[in-house]
């Protein structure tokens, strides 16, 4: 396989490389949105009527794939379920 066709397949090999501040920030913002997603996505697997580990395979393993096959090097994720919840409330004033 030629480097340009796995650039092509994983394009997280053409990402430019972070310096250690980066990294940094990214793991400090990395763990924020892991302290909500987890107790969030437990819950969510729980009143689905799943076991509760099943949640964190849904709310990880989407990501993980998206980091490593998207086309952007910056990817936004995270719980939105209150943004959800607003959207509901503000569309179902206007339909009704």
């Amino acid at each position: 396989m030629s480097a340009e066709l796995l650039r092509r397949i994983f394009p997280f090999l053409r990402w430019p490389r972070p310096d250690r501040d980066l990294l940094m920030r990214d793991l400090m913002a990395g763990l924020a949105v892991a302290m909500l997603s987890i107790p969030q996505s437990l819950a969510y697997a729980q009143v689905a009527g799943v076991p509760a580990y099943l949640g964190l395979y849904a709310a990880f393993l989407p990501t993980i794939i998206g980091v490593l096959f998207g086309s952007s090097a910056l990817l936004s994720t995270g719980p939105a379920a209150m943004s959800s919840l607003f959207t509901a409330a503000a569309v179902g004033a206007i339909v009704v």
